[in-house]
């Protein structure tokens, strides 16, 4: 028997969607998941992000980090803008803090790589228990 699929899992054919009321609210819950996305994007990787939407009717709508202006200046090859005095003096300690986390997440892989093949070192030179000491009559 196969199970039921929330609608929300079910695969959604890419068309327009006619119905302009639904189509709005469509626009709306993808916009968020695309900011959130960009987000994670900067948050995990540390990178500058700019997001440029228009709605059907027109109105736009931006997302940017650091901000969306920086964004679009470095994109131009503007002068650069920093969104506010505290981006240039906080720079190279960000640097250096993601330098260090760089390094303490490949030092914890290899630590949890040796401790893996330790233990299969030792489930190889662990005898089987239940044949020991045990006699067959």
């Amino acid at each position: 028997m196969e199970k039921k699929r929330a609608k929300s899992h079910e695969k959604v054919e890419m068309r327009r969607i006619n119905n302009e009321e639904d189509r709005l609210v469509s626009f709306s819950k993808h916009r968020s998941g695309i900011y959130r996305k960009a987000s994670e994007l900067f948050t995990l990787c540390g990178t500058e992000v700019g997001i440029l939407a228009f709605s059907p009717n027109g109105e736009p709508f931006s997302f940017g980090h650091p901000c969306i202006k920086s964004v679009t200046n470095k994109l131009l090859s503007e002068i650069p803008y920093t969104c506010d005095g505290t981006q240039n003096i906080l720079e190279p300690y960000r640097r250096v803090r993601l330098n260090e986390l760089h390094h303490n997440y490949k030092e914890a892989s290899k630590q949890k790589k040796a401790a893996k093949e330790q233990e299969k070192k030792n489930q190889e030179k662990k005898p089987n228990k239940r044949l020991v000491g045990r006699t067959c009559y």
